[in-house]
């Protein structure tokens, strides 16, 4: 569902950022 990548995509970054 191309609705549901932006939201992995987001939850990804968040992960990275988090992890910063």
């Amino acid at each position: 569902d191309p609705k549901n990548t932006p939201i992995i995509v987001s939850w990804m970054i968040a992960q990275v950022v988090t992890t910063g």
